[in-house]
C-alpha cells in the first residue's frame, strides 16, 4: 500500500449559498426567532461538512453549538438528542455519584428554574437506569409529557442569551421517540433562539432497519411521516444539497492536493463520481492505495496514464475495493470493530479479537493511516470510523455466521467488564446476543432494553424491543413438548403479550392492542381470571374509544361478571367505572350515574383512595353535561377534597378546571377564572403540562365572555393571549382535539373584535374538525357559539340555521339545558 502524504481534507467548496442561508437563520435565531432546518441530500454529499464549517462559524459570532447523531447500530433510544445533552452537562450514561452533583451544579448555576426537573432529566439522561418505579399507562403519558417539555425547556433555557444551534446528523435512522422530541421541540423554535438543524439522506427515507444492522424493511423511516406532518404546519426550512458542479470539482481536488493538478484527470474524477465529494474523496485515496497516483512524484498528474485507470462505479464498491486491499490482520480488526459499533473502545476490541495488544496497536495505526478510521478527540482510547457508509460496508461485507459469532463474544464481553453494571449495558447487550443468535440471553436483556425504553417512555422502542423477545421465544421453544419448558415460556409469553398490550393502548395503536390483548385473554383464561378480567376490561377500554359502545359493554360485563366470581372489588370497581363512561358518552345519564355510585361503593369496601375522587370527577362531568351545575359543584369538591396533591396532582387540577368550566357556564366568571387558575398552578408545579395547557385554554374561553358581559376590552387581548399560548402547547403535543377547540375560542375572541369574517373562518376550521374527530357535543357547542356570531353581525337567517344545528345534535344528546339555551338565544327578537 503506497503512503498517504495528502491530508484528504479541502477546504469546503461549491457551498456558499447554502453558507449564506445558514448564516442568515441564525441572524434571525440572535433576534429570537429560531428555526427547524431540514437538510437533505445523498450519502457523502456534504451534510456535515457543511454544517462543521456553519457551527465553526456560529461559534464566533457568540452562538453556542452542539452535535448529535444517528447510526444504524443505535440501540439507545432519543441518543441523537442524548449524546449533544451528556457532553453539555459533561455526564457519562452511568451518571456516578460526582456526576449527579456536577449535573446539580450546572442545573443550580446556569439553569435554577429547572432544578425541580431534577428527577426528569437524570432519568432522561441515564436512559431510563434510575427510574424503577411502576406506574400507570396515564401516569406514562403524562410522564412523557413532562420529560419532553422538561427537554424542550432546557434547550430553550441553553439559549436564552445567545442562540443554541443544535445540529442532529443522520437523522433518516433516528427511531420513532427521538423523531417525536424532534418535532416536540420544533414546534418551539418559532418564537425562541434556538435553530435546530436536522440531516438526512434523502434517499433512505423510505426504509428502516429492525434493530440496529437488522433487516432492512422497505417502509417510511419515521422522519418521513414526521416530515409530512410538519409540512402542514409550515415550521421548517428545507435545504438540499446537491452534487458539486465541474468548477467545484476543480476547486476540491486542487486544495486536496495544495496545488493545481492535470484537468485531465480532474475531468476523469467528475466524469465518474457526478460531483459526490465523499466519493471523490474515497477515489481519490484508492487510487493512491493502488499506486497509480505517486505522490512522492510532483509530476505524477502530468505522467498519469488516465486510460488505465478504472473508477468504480459507486461509493460502496470503492470503500469495498479499499477495505478487500486490507491484509489479514486489519481486515479482522476493521470487521470486529464495524459488530461492536460506529464508535468502539480500545479495550473492547482487544477483548474480542484474536490478537495480542501490540499487533492490534499496529493495525489501528495502519487503519488510521488509511483514514478508514479516526481517534475521537473528545475521548481518550475510543475510535470511529471515518464516516458512517465505511462502517457499513464493513459490517455487511462480513460472512453471516462470522458475524454472529463476533456478536456473541462482544456481548460475552460486555458482561465480563460490567458484571454489577449490567443496566449500563442493557440496550448493547440485547442488540449484541440478539444478532448473535443467543435465544436466552437476547430474551432477558431485549426485555430489559423494553423496561429501560418504557422508564424514558420511549414507547415505540419499547414495542420494537419486547416484540424481538416475543419473536425470539417462539422460535426458540415453541416446538418443545417438555412441559417445564413449556410453562416457562407461557409465563413468559404472558408477560411479554401484557406489557405489549398496554404499550399498544398508550400510543393509539387498537387493532395491535386488540390483537395482543386478544392473545392474552386465551392465555389467561383458565389459570388467572384476575388478569383475565383486566384484559377485557382494556379490550373495553378501545371499543369505547372506537365509540363501538355496544362492543365495550359486551367486554365490560364480561370482565364484571368474573370479577365477582373472585370477589375482585377493584376489578368491579374498574369495570363499572367503564361502563358507567360508556353510558355518559352515549348519553344515558341516569344508568352512567348507577354505575359509577356502584363503583364508589366497591372501591369504599376495600378503601381504595385513588379511584374514589376520580370517579367523583367522573359524576361532575355527568352532572355538568346534564345541566345539573349544583350537582357538578358538588362532586368537584368532593374529589378536590379528598385528593392527595403529592400523589394526584394531575387529578387536582383537571378537578379545578371542570369545577371553573361549570361556573363559567353558569355565567360566575370572577369563580371561572379562579379555578382555572388554580388549576394553571398546580399543574405547572407538578409537571402535567397538557393538563396546564387544557386549563389555559379554558382561561382564554371564560375571559372573552366576561369581556363580552362586562365590555372590558382588555380581557379580550388576555383571552388571545393565552388561546396562542394553550396552541402552543398543543401542537408539541398533537392534540388534535384541543386545537379544534382552540380555533372555536378564537371564532368567540374574533366575535368580540367584531371582526365577522376571521370568526367566521375560525368556526368553519373549528366545526370541520371536530366533525372529523366525531366530538358531537363539541360541534353543538360551536354552532351555538357561531349562530350567536352571526347574530351579533345581524345574520339573522344564517344564525338561525347554525343555532338549529345546534339544536339538533343537543336533542340528540339529551342535554336538556343546552337545548333551553339554544333555543333562548335562537328565538330571541
Amino acid at each position: 500500500m503506497a503512503e498517504l502524504t495528502v491530508t484528504f481534507q479541502s477546504k469546503l467548496v461549491g457551498r456558499d449559498k447554502e453558507l449564506s442561508e445558514l448564516k442568515s437563520i441564525l441572524d434571525s435565531a440572535f433576534k429570537g426567532a429560531g428555526r427547524l432546518v431540514l437538510i437533505e441530500g445523498e450519502i457523502g454529499i456534504g451534510k456535515t461538512r457543511l454544517m462543521r464549517e456553519f457551527g465553526n462559524y456560529a461559534k464566533s459570532k457568540g452562538a453556542k453549538f452542539l452535535y448529535g447523531r444517528c447510526s444504524p447500530n443505535d440501540t439507545e433510544p432519543y441518543s441523537a438528542f442524548l449524546e449533544p445533552l451528556r457532553y453539555y452537562f459533561k455526564v457519562t450514561k452511568e451518571m456516578r455519584n460526582e456526576e449527579l452533583t456536577q449535573l446539580k451544579k450546572v442545573l443550580s448555576e446556569k439553569h435554577p428554574e429547572l432544578l425541580d426537573r431534577f428527577d426528569v432529566l437524570t432519568n432522561f439522561l441515564t436512559s431510563g437506569m434510575l427510574d424503577g418505579k411502576s406506574a400507570s399507562n396515564d401516569e406514562r403519558i403524562l410522564g412523557k409529557e413532562r420529560m419532553f417539555e422538561t427537554i424542550y425547556q432546557l434547550i430553550d433555557n441553553i439559549a436564552s442569551k445567545n442562540p443554541l444551534v443544535l445540529f442532529l446528523d443522520d437523522m433518516h435512522l433516528a427511531d420513532e421517540s427521538t423523531v417525536n422530541l424532534m418535532q416536540y421541540i420544533a414546534r418551539g423554535t418559532v418564537e425562541s433562539k434556538v435553530m435546530l438543524c436536522v440531516a438526512y439522506r434523502s434517499e433512505e427515507l423510505s426504509q428502516r432497519r429492525e434493530l440496529g444492522r437488522g433487516k432492512i424493511k422497505k417502509m417510511d423511516a419515521p422522519l418521513a411521516a414526521c416530515i409530512t406532518r410538519m409540512s402542514r404546519e409550515r415550521i421548517f426550512v428545507k435545504m438540499t444539497i446537491n452534487r458539486l458542479d465541474k468548477n467545484s470539482v476543480y476547486e476540491m481536488v486542487n486544495s486536496i492536493f495544495g496545488r493545481p493538478i492535470n484537468t485531465k484527470f480532474i475531468d476523469l474524477i467528475y466524469e465518474e463520481t457526478k460531483g459526490n465529494p465523499f466519493f471523490i474523496e474515497e477515489v481519490i485515496k484508492s487510487l493512491v492505495e493502488e499506486g497509480k497516483i505517486d505522490i512522492d512524484d510532483e509530476n505524477w498528474d502530468e505522467k498519469l496514464n488516465i486510460s488505465t485507470i478504472e473508477i468504480p462505479d459507486s461509493i460502496r464498491t470503492t470503500i469495498e475495493t479499499r477495505i478487500e486491499r486490507l491484509g489479514e490482520v486489519d481486515l479482522s480488526v476493521i470487521w470486529h470493530a464495524a459488530v461492536i459499533s460506529s464508535e468502539f473502545k480500545f479495550s473492547t476490541l482487544a477483548s474480542v479479537v484474536n490478537i495480542d495488544e501490540e499487533e492490534l496497536v499496529s493495525s489501528l495505526d495502519r487503519l488510521l493511516f488509511a483514514k478508514l478510521i479516526i481517534e475521537d478527540p473528545e475521548k481518550e482510547d475510543y475510535y470511529a470510523f471515518h464516516h458512517p457508509k465505511i462502517r457499513d460496508v464493513c459490517y455487511d461485507m462480513i460472512p453471516s455466521e462470522k458475524r454472529a459469532d463476533i456478536h456473541r463474544r462482544v456481548g460475552e464481553s460486555l458482561e465480563k467488564v460490567s458484571p454489577d453494571k449490567l443496566k449500563d449495558v442493557a440496550f448493547e447487550l440485547a442488540y449484541h446476543f440478539y444478532h448473535g443468535n443467543v435465544p436466552e440471553k437476547a430474551i432477558h436483556y431485549l426485555c430489559a432494553a423494553g423496561q429501560m425504553a418504557l422508564n424514558i417512555y420511549a414507547l415505540e422502542e419499547a414495542i420494537n424491543y419486547y416484540s424481538l423477545a416475543l419473536d425470539v421465544l417462539e422460535k426458540a421453544y415453541g416446538d418443545s413438548t417438555d412441559p417445564e419448558i413449556l410453562k416457562s415460556s407461557k409465563l413468559r409469553k404472558t408477560e411479554i403479550i401484557d406489557k405489549l398490550s398496554n404499550l399498544y393502548t398508550m400510543v393509539g395503536e387498537w387493532d395491535k392492542a386488540l390483537e395482543n390483548l386478544t392473545k392474552l385473554d386465551n392465555l389467561t383464561k383458565d389459570d388467572d381470571i384476575k388478569k383475565n378480567s383486566e384484559a377485557l376490561r382494556n379490550i373495553a377500554h378501545i371499543y369505547s374509544c372506537r365509540n363501538l359502545f355496544d362492543k365495550a359493554i359486551e367486554y365490560y360485563t364480561e370482565a364484571l361478571e368474573k370479577s365477582r366470581k373472585i370477589n375482585d372489588k377493584i376489578g368491579i370497581a374498574y369495570a363499572n367505572r367503564g361502563i358507567g363512561h360508556v353510558y355518559w358518552r352515549q348519553g344515558k345519564y341516569s344508568k352512567s350515574i348507577d354505575c359509577y355510585r356502584a363503583c364508589i361503593n366497591e372501591a369504599k369496601q376495600v378503601s381504595d383512595t385513588r379511584i374514589i375522587p376520580t370517579v367523583c370527577i367522573d359524576l361532575g362531568n355527568v352532572y355538568n353535561t346534564k345541566g345539573n351545575f349544583e350537582e357538578a359543584i358538588d362532586y368537584y369538591t368532593r374529589a378536590i377534597d379528598m385528593l392527595d396533591i403529592a400523589t394526584m396532582p394531575t387529578e387536582i387540577a383537571r378537578a379545578y378546571s371542570n369545577l371553573g368550566d361549570v361556573y363559567e357556564r353558569m355565567g360566575e366568571w370572577r369563580k371561572a377564572i379562579e379555578n382555572y387558575k388554580k388549576g394553571i398552578e398546580i399543574s405547572k408545579k407538578y409537571g402535567a403540562f397538557r393538563t396546564m395547557a387544557y386549563c389555559i385554554l379554558n382561561l382564554s374561553s371564560v375571559l372573552v365572555k366576561f369581556a363580552e358581559a362586562t365590555g372590558d376590552a382588555s380581557h379580550i387581548e388576555k383571552s388571545e393571549q393565552y388561546s396562542f399560548m394553550a396552541e402552543e402547547f398543543f401542537r408539541k403535543l398533537d392534540e388534535k382535539l384541543a386545537i379544534a377547540v382552540t380555533k372555536s375560542i378564537r371564532g368567540i375572541i374574533y366575535k368580540a373584535k367584531k371582526d365577522y369574517e376571521r370568526s367566521a373562518a375560525f368556526f368553519e376550521e373549528a366545526i370541520s374538525s371536530l366533525e372529523e374527530l366525531s366530538i358531537p357535543f363539541d360541534v353543538g357547542e360551536a354552532y351555538y357559539e357561531y349562530g350567536l356570531m352571526l347574530q351579533k353581525k345581524g345574520d339573522l337567517e344564517n344564525a338561525r340555521a347554525k343555532f338549529d344545528k345546534a339544536l339538533a345534535i343537543f336533542e340528540r344528546l339529551g342535554a336538556d339545558t343546552y337545548i333551553e339555551k339554544v333555543k333562548k338565544a335562537r328565538d330571541k327578537k
